[in-house]
């Protein structure tokens, strides 16, 4: 592995570690949210604990999401670099043309 594919593919790592963060927080946020105002509009021991399922359960339904978002992305890299390297794709000035079948 070349020193160019080493710095890419510790790119491609890194913006899939903060897209999965980005799920995660987002979902964490609404939880927090909805935990919130179940618990502030009326504050007992019930809610609270009502209120502490809901973020746990936003987290682990964003953990969820973020590793099915993270494994439809590495598939679709999966198939773009298959179809690369099988020639589907040609290069014009710098720009990369897909070739199209005409029937």
């Amino acid at each position: 592995m070349t020193e160019k594919e080493k710095k890419v593919d510790f790119l491609d790592k890194t913006a899939e570690i903060y897209a999965w963060f980005e799920v995660v927080v987002a979902s964490l946020i609404v939880g927090l949210i909805v935990g919130s105002a179940t618990y502030y509009s009326n504050p007992n021991p019930t809610r609270l604990y009502i209120a502490i399922a809901s973020v746990l359960l936003s987290l682990i339904i964003g953990g969820f999401l973020g590793n099915k978002n993270r494994n439809e992305k590495q598939k679709i890299h999966q198939d773009t670099t298959s179809a690369q390297s099988s020639g589907a794709f040609e290069e014009n000035d710098g720009h990369t043309i897909s070739k199209q079948r005409t029937t």
